[in-house]
């Protein structure tokens, strides 16, 4: 996967199936990257979570399994596991995934037993199958996610070891939309009907201007079984 073609495609505004086509991915490319992790990196807003999971339907296309989830919602899952005794059974479930796409990390502090299981998870696919992740903290800054700096150091150094990792830089899409909204607005009021689409025409929204930013999901998904 080259850094560039990503970079590119989300300065296009592609969907997320369109990226998975772009990016030619078939099973035997997908299948010979698994084992490497892949880490997207840059601030809230520049299209981690966009790029993410078209790198799963990318994959799931390509006939492999995939979860996406947040890290938080991860970590809350391997909790309740740990608790109810079930958790050898989750990770058994984990380790028949081929790609693991896990976002939203750095958001948020891990406590210390949470970190430890997340760690678990990690190391398990650690040059067995592939994990991808996408945080808005820097690696120098995992030692206040994770609280130990030692565990920490670990999941850095499994997390970045053949990995493919790309910048999505610090201009966030979103807040770009937002400052744009307003010339937008006064333009259609200068010119009212000029660029408009009725709903009956596809759904489209009245004045959408062609590639004006980055369709982000937020919600975990499974993009499969």
């Amino acid at each position: 996967m080259e850094r560039s073609t990503i970079q590119l495609l989300a300065k296009r505004g592609k969907s997320q199936r369109a990226i998975a086509r772009e990016l030619g991915y078939s099973r035997t490319t997908v299948a010979r990257a698994l084992g490497e992790p892949v880490v997207l990196l840059g601030d809230s807003g520049t299209g981690k979570t966009h790029l993410l999971i078209g790198l799963g339907i990318a994959a799931c296309e390509a006939g492999l399994r995939v979860r996406y989830t947040t890290a938080a919602a991860l970590v809350n899952e391997l909790v309740e596991a740990a608790d109810e005794r079930r958790l050898a059974r989750l990770l058994g479930q984990y380790a028949r995934l081929d790609l693991r796409c896990l976002d939203e990390l750095g958001y948020r502090q891990l406590a210390t037993r949470g970190a430890e299981l997340l760690f678990q998870v990690i190391t398990a696919r650690d040059e067995r199958a592939s994990i991808a992740v996408a945080t808005n903290a820097s690696f120098s800054e995992w030692g206040h996610v994770f609280t130990d700096a030692r565990l920490a150091a670990a999941v850095v150094d499994r997390l970045t070891f053949k990995a493919h990792i790309s910048e999505t830089g610090s201009d966030s899409y979103r807040l770009r939309t937002t400052r744009t909204r307003p010339a937008r607005l006064a333009g259609r009021a200068a010119h009212p009907g000029a660029g408009a689409e009725s709903d009956d025409q596809g759904g489209a929204r009245s004045g959408s201007p062609a590639g004006s930013g980055i369709d982000i999901h937020p919600r975990p998904v499974a993009l499969a079984a």
